[in-house]
């Protein structure tokens, strides 16, 4: 969370970098700082780079890399629906069961009536804490 506006995702990016080279190897954690930085300025093409540096590192996106990824494609301008359905489709597979947070950016993103469509069609459910 202190990585909170768009000129600072370069910079937690470079402590990424920072962290690989010291051979301290960044973890899930700090892949989702990034994912954060990214979702707080709607920035969706970091988004997507942070998620394939996710891979890259051997790291699944987890519910709050895809809770981020729902908010940068809400807070894109403009907003970024088709890119939020590509990747709420993605949830299924990866075993990833949403929660009320992550409903709630992915309906900021995509839109009520098409959530609950997709809901439906993918047998999404949402956890009970």
């Amino acid at each position: 969370q202190a990585y909170a506006n768009a000129s600072e995702i370069d910079s937690t990016k470079q402590h990424l970098d920072v962290m690989k080279a010291g051979r301290v190897m960044p973890n899930r954690v700090s892949y989702n700082t990034l994912a954060q930085a990214c979702a707080k300025v709607g920035n969706v093409p970091e988004m997507l780079g942070c998620l394939g540096r996710m891979k890259a590192a051997r790291f699944d996106p987890d519910l709050v890399t895809y809770t981020s990824a729902m908010r940068a494609c809400s807070l894109s301008k403009p907003r970024q629906p088709q890119m939020a359905e590509q990747l709420l489709r993605r949830l299924p597979g990866a075993g990833i069961q949403a929660d009320r947070p992550f409903m709630r950016a992915a309906a900021a993103a995509i839109g009520g009536d098409r959530l609950g469509a997709l809901r439906t069609e993918l047998g999404l459910e949402v956890k009970r804490r």
